[in-house]
């Protein structure tokens, strides 16, 4: 049986991006669109080829963020080829960059989301940390070098250093606040309600600096959208994603089943190129629905109208009406597929037909 590497690659992640994991035994997972080379590390053994009944898979192919897995059988001293599309979600991509995969394509997506910002990996937390500086951050400065957040929390400050040292037996009634946009007052009612003792304080505009995450699901679908149109180094990770899909289905009876059934559909000759084509589209669609049921930006609750786009470090991301617009024409153009390959006389695939007629969540985390 001919035998298959498949290879754990922990590629350096330098430049902006840094990680704090330390692996001494790395390889190198290299892929163009056309073909993936498997080169064996150190510590690498040979693992049987895939098999679903009687087909074996023989090799991958990148195509866009989905992956060609060529099969062969041998019945009775005839030969049979195949293939099966695979295409892997946000989180089947998430779990090979957890695993330490990613490389370039996982520097070049981060520096598209960030924007050439710092980072650092952060596997624990499934994210990439980093800096970011806030501009224009208002803080209220008082007595001493004390900084407060609101103008209320200085004031309250002193009304307490008030009750505690001026006026331990007297009974201040109420706080007004009044300022100018650079300067304040907190004027501190006393016994008297027409007497006031006044403090006033500076607004200070300051810059500070937040930490934050990027979360793995957000990074894959960047990687997922980069490998779509072509990107080599993100085609290598969807890859890595789909062989471990494939490892996986070996041991799932359920998901064997399918792999196996693709392999018989398109071993018609007449309709495995349609069939093909119809699956990719129909990824395409199921990829556009995974995008609002997660809605990984929040658009539906901040982003909802299509003149109100999420801008991320100069990138738009869209909005919750701009992302349905897109589902439903990912809808047609699998319909128009579906309706080419019936007019070849081929069927529309069970996964073709589950998406043409879907409708898109209503919002996110509903499935329709």
């Amino acid at each position: 049986m001919k035998k298959l590497l498949f290879l754990a690659v922990l590629m350096g992640l330098t430049g902006c991006g840094e990680t704090d994991q330390n692996d001494t035994s790395q390889s190198t997972l290299q892929s163009s669109t056309a073909s993936v080379n498997y080169r064996m590390a150190a510590s690498s053994s040979a693992l049987s080829a895939p098999s679903f009944g009687q087909w074996v898979v023989n090799d991958y192919a990148s195509e866009g963020a989905s992956t060609v897995v060529n099969a062969s059988r041998m019945v009775g001293g005839v030969a049979t080829e195949s293939k099966a599309l695979i295409t892997p979600n946000v989180s089947q991509v998430s779990k090979i960059l957890r695993a330490g995969l990613g490389g370039a394509a996982l520097t070049f997506a981060v520096d598209e989301l960030l924007d050439g910002i710092d980072w650092v990996m952060d596997p624990a937390n499934n994210s990439v940390k980093f800096k970011t500086e806030i501009e224009g951050i208002k803080q209220y400065k008082g007595l001493g070098d004390s900084l407060f957040d609101t103008a209320e929390e200085y004031c309250s400050w002193r009304l307490n250093k008030v009750k505690s040292e001026a006026y331990p037996d007297s009974s201040l009634r109420n706080i007004t606040i009044s300022s100018n946009g650079t300067y304040g007052t907190c004027w501190i009612y006393t016994y008297s309600p027409v007497y006031a003792v006044d403090f006033g304080f500076d607004i200070i505009k300051i810059k500070k600096i937040e930490e934050k995450n990027l979360p793995f699901d957000v990074v894959s679908q960047e990687i997922i959208n980069n490998a779509e149109i072509g990107n080599t180094d993100a085609q290598a990770v969807t890859l890595a994603a789909a062989q471990t899909m494939v490892s996986e289905a070996e041991n799932d009876a359920t998901k064997a089943k399918e792999i196996e059934d693709e392999f018989e559909r398109n071993s018609d000759e007449k309709c495995k190129n349609h069939n093909l084509k119809m699956n990719s589209k129909a990824a395409m669609v199921e990829w556009r629905y995974e995008e609002l049921y997660k809605d990984r930006f929040n658009l539906y609750i901040n982003h909802k109208e299509v003149s109100n786009p999420f801008i991320l470090n100069g990138n738009n991301k869209g909005s919750w009406d701009g992302h349905v617009s897109q589902y439903k024409y990912a809808q047609g153009v699998l319909r128009a597929t579906i309706k080419t390959a019936s007019n070849a006389g081929c069927p529309a695939t069970p996964k073709a037909n589950y998406w043409v007629n879907k409708e898109p969540p209503s919002q996110p985390g509903l499935h329709s």
